[in-house]
C-alpha cells in the first residue's frame, strides 16, 4: 500500500535524520529505535517507582509488628509472674498480719459495701488465703443529686479476709508506672493493649492480642 505523505521532521538540533512516516489508515511501521527506548525507560522507572513504594510499606509494617511482638513477649514475661510481683511491691495492702478463721466471702463483700455507701460490689474473691488480702472489685452507685455515677477514684478494695479490715484500696485501670498500678498496667497492656472502646465495644485490644 503506497504512503499518503513522507515527512521530514527534526527532533533536535543535533537529530536532523530523524524521519517521522505518517501511515494511511491500514498501514504499519515498525517503532524506532527512539520509541523503543522511551517506552523502556518509561517501564524501568515504574519499577523503580513501585518498588521504592513496596519497600517503604515493607518497612513499616515490619517495624510495626516488631513493635507489637517485643511488647507482647516483655509484658507477657513480667506478668507470668504477676502475683508474686503484685504482692512484693504492694506488700502494705496485700499481706494482712490477722490469723485465724477465714470470714465468708458475702460478709467481706457485706464490710466492703459499707464501708462506701457509693459503692456496691460487682465481683468477689472465693479463694481466701490466710495473711494474704482478698480482692473484691466495685462500682460506683449513680448519684441522686447528678443523676451520674460517683466518681470514685479506685475500682478494687483489698480486705484482711481474717478480720475483715480494709487493707487498701487501687485502681487497676490506671494507666501509670506507679508502684501502686504497675502491675495492673502491664496486665491490660499485655491482654488488651490499653486500646480505647470505639464502633460501640472495648474488645478490640483483646481481639488483636
Amino acid at each position: 500500500m503506497a504512503l499518503d505523505k513522507r515527512h521530514v521532521t527534526a527532533d533536535n538540533e543535533n537529530d536532523s535524520h530523524y524521519h517521522n512516516t505518517r501511515l494511511v489508515p491500514g498501514s504499519y511501521c515498525a517503532p524506532t529505535g527512539r520509541t523503543l527506548a522511551a517506552t523502556s525507560r518509561f517501564h524501568v522507572e515504574g519499577l523503580y517507582r513501585m518498588r521504592a513504594f513496596w519497600t517503604v510499606i515493607h518497612r513499616w509494617a515490619g517495624l510495626t509488628i516488631a513493635l507489637f511482638l517485643i511488647v507482647a513477649g516483655l509484658t507477657g514475661a513480667v506478668t507470668s509472674w504477676d502475683h508474686e510481683l503484685d504482692e512484693w511491691l504492694n506488700a502494705d495492702i496485700m499481706e494482712t498480719p490477722g490469723r485465724g478463721a477465714l470470714q465468708p466471702p458475702f460478709v467481706l463483700a457485706q464490710k466492703v459495701a459499707a464501708a462506701d455507701p457509693r459503692v456496691e460490689v460487682n465481683y468477689m474473691t472465693l479463694g481466701l488465703e490466710e495473711g494474704h488480702a482478698a480482692a473484691f472489685m466495685v462500682r460506683p452507685l449513680t448519684d441522686a443529686a447528678t443523676g451520674k455515677p460517683f466518681v470514685l477514684g479506685y475500682n478494687t478494695v483489698y480486705i484482711d479476709p481474717v478480720t475483715a479490715q480494709i487493707t487498701g484500696t487501687r485502681d487497676s485501670t490506671a494507666i501509670s508506672l506507679s508502684r501502686r498500678s504497675l502491675m495492673p498496667f502491664l496486665r491490660h497492656l499485655h491482654y488488651s493493649l490499653h486500646v480505647p472502646a470505639f464502633w460501640g465495644t472495648d474488645r478490640w485490644g483483646y481481639w488483636l492480642m
